[in-house]
């Protein structure tokens, strides 16, 4: 009897995993028809785009990325920098290149760099997107360009999801390789965001400025550090301004969702 049991419940339990098997390749189809019919060139897979987008969902994955880049150089032209000055741009935190790919579009002028601690998205996107020159990061190490290196810099969803010490260091390391005369866009969750905290939050995030809220999302897809961040406008004008010149800070103004600061480095 227990034989028969035992039995049973293998052959369950190798036919779930023979339904999950179909149902993945029936995805894979799916999604290779979809990337057809976009005809926006080469896409990363589902995987890659999930830990930029959080989801699968190519039609959104290539949406926002449109918007973001579009976004970037709305934010640059309200402060008379257009995108078409720029001759070298670094997406810091580039991931697999949702945002880069319309950069190219947006500013064919410029020779284009993305850089990310996604060893995996960074050579995806280096064998998938030529027009730009890669590089994998580390957590916390010096990035391999050289001082002066970019007139603009962008960082979409980069400092939204960091530590105060790691924000920091990066915030300096992203002014070591910005020309003078420069430009950095950074993104951030800002009142938008936290506006619905409890009033306890509230009081605290204003008090210190910067909160990091732990979330269990990317559990398994990024380091241990990784959650979700939020600033006041108050900390950031004082914090990036001790380091960048905060040319303007722009509420709600990527995507409908991130602030954007416009930061400078002095010519």
């Amino acid at each position: 009897m227990i034989d028969k049991m035992l039995g049973f419940g293998f052959r369950s339990v190798e036919g779930y995993f023979t339904w999950l098997k179909g149902i993945s390749v029936q995805l894979a189809m799916v999604d290779r028809a979809m990337i057809d019919l976009a005809q926006q060139g080469p896409m990363p897979p589902f995987h890659l785009r999930v830990r930029v987008h959080g989801s699968p969902d190519l039609a959104g994955f290539l949406a926002v990325g449109e918007r973001c880049a579009s976004d970037l150089a709305t934010a640059l032209e309200r402060v008379d920098r257009p995108l078409a000055a720029f001759a070298d741009i670094l997406d810091f935190g580039c991931g697999c290149g949702r945002t880069l790919r319309w950069m190219h579009q947006l500013a064919p002028q410029a020779r284009l760099y993305g850089s990310d601690i996604d060893a995996e998205a960074v050579d995806w996107t280096a064998k998938n997107m030529p027009f730009a020159m890669l590089a994998a990061n580390g957590e916390r190490d010096p990035l391999s360009y050289p001082a002066n290196a970019f007139d603009l810099i962008y960082a979409v969803s980069v400092f939204t999801h960091m530590t105060e010490e790691l924000q920091d260091f990066w915030l300096k390391e992203l002014h070591r390789v910005l020309r003078p005369g420069g430009v950095a866009l950074v993104t951030l969750h800002g009142y938008e965001h936290w506006q619905h905290f409890s009033p306890q939050d509230q009081k605290q995030l204003q008090e210190k400025g910067m909160m990091v809220v732990p979330t269990a999302m990317w559990y398994g897809l990024f380091p241990d550090w990784y959650h979700n961040s939020y600033h006041a406008q108050d900390y950031v004008m004082n914090k990036f301004g001790s380091i960048f010149n905060v040319i303007d800070y722009q509420p709600v103004a990527l995507d409908n969702n991130h602030d954007i600061v416009v930061l400078g480095k002095p010519a």
